[in-house]
């Protein structure tokens, strides 16, 4: 199914907040074989809103939009989606009183209205059935729009609980789990990497990606509609060619990391780590030490800046 993300919030547009939840949503997704076809940060303006989640979903077979759900004046996903769908608007009786029981002394008027918090469009179908977090359902159209909260943890809890099974069983059988596998390398220029693996491009089903991420190329191997996976045959083929041809500048695979791989090499040998850093400031060190169990073969590190420091301690 190909689907569409918007993510609302002046915090987002300025830059004061990254927007990590929408890029957490379409990796799961694309994992699953769903297409992100576009992935859209707007502020929070009511006609943007409208008009962004119109034309999205001419295109789209499903949407996601987060941001904008809460209580405050700010929070205006709610009554944009209403306007732009031409729906009604109705006080939902369960949230409205999970929410006084939950917080029974707050009325009309304050800063956090119950009435807001429980006015959703017609139709809406509520995620959490505790009523924790804001988040529904609306199906227009003949097509699902998941509204979920901005809220990292909250959005990530009801992707997994909610949306994606929802879209798992919208796809049935059509929904085919993609095949990837990440290399990583270094030491090679991205175009000498293009340039190896240039004959795999001739295959339609076969799409190749070159990243480069500090010193590093990572190149993404992407096969679709393989039922088989990774035992597939042109799956199998095309691993093979990509891991000759890259050679020994092939490091690693999947999430291994460089310092995960040195990690691994030391082990096996009985060597310890140590490092003395200046003008990097301890980012090989911190590098190292996000691989778990790194204290088995890194003992510590000096980080010696100013000239004299280097001259009594190193």
């Amino acid at each position: 199914m190909i689907g569409e993300i918007i993510a609302i919030g002046d915090e987002l547009t300025s830059g004061r907040i990254t927007n990590t939840t929408s890029g957490h949503a379409a990796r799961e997704l694309f994992r699953l074989g769903h297409r992100i076809r576009a992935i859209h940060t707007i502020g929070d303006e009511p006609q943007l809103i409208g008009e962004t989640l119109t034309a999205a979903l001419d295109r789209a077979d499903f949407l996601i939009i987060t941001g904008g759900l809460g209580a405050t004046t700010d929070d205006l996903t709610n009554q944009a989606v209403i306007d732009a769908l031409h729906l009604k608007a109705a006080v939902h009786p369960g949230v409205k009183k999970a929410l006084a029981a939950r917080w029974p002394k707050v009325k009309l008027g304050d800063t956090v209205s119950l009435d807001k918090l429980s006015l959703l469009p017609e139709g809406a179908e509520v995620m959490d059935p505790e009523y924790r977090m804001a988040g529904y359902r609306l199906r227009h159209g003949g097509k699902s729009i998941f509204l979920l909260p901005g809220v990292p943890p909250q959005m990530e809890n009801l992707l997994a609980s909610t949306v994606i099974p929802a879209l798992t069983a919208e796809a049935g059988a059509a929904a085919v789990p993609v095949c990837q596998q990440l290399y990583r390398t270094c030491g090679l220029k991205e175009v000498e990497i293009n340039k190896r693996l240039l004959t795999l491009e001739e295959d339609n089903r076969i799409q190749i990606g070159y990243y480069p991420v500090g010193s590093e190329v990572h190149i993404s191997l992407l096969i679709r509609d393989i039922p088989r996976g990774q035992d597939d045959p042109l799956f199998v083929d095309t691993d093979r060619f990509i891991r000759q041809a890259l050679g020994s500048d092939l490091y690693g695979v999947g999430d291994l990391s460089l310092a995960a791989v040195v990690g691994r090499l030391l082990t096996s040998r009985g060597l310890m780590l140590a490092t003395a850093e200046s003008c990097t400031g301890g980012l090989i060190g911190a590098t190292i030490t996000e691989v778990a169990g790194s204290s088995q073969w890194f003992s510590g590190g000096m980080v010696a800046y100013a000239d004299t420091v280097k001259h009594q301690l190193l």
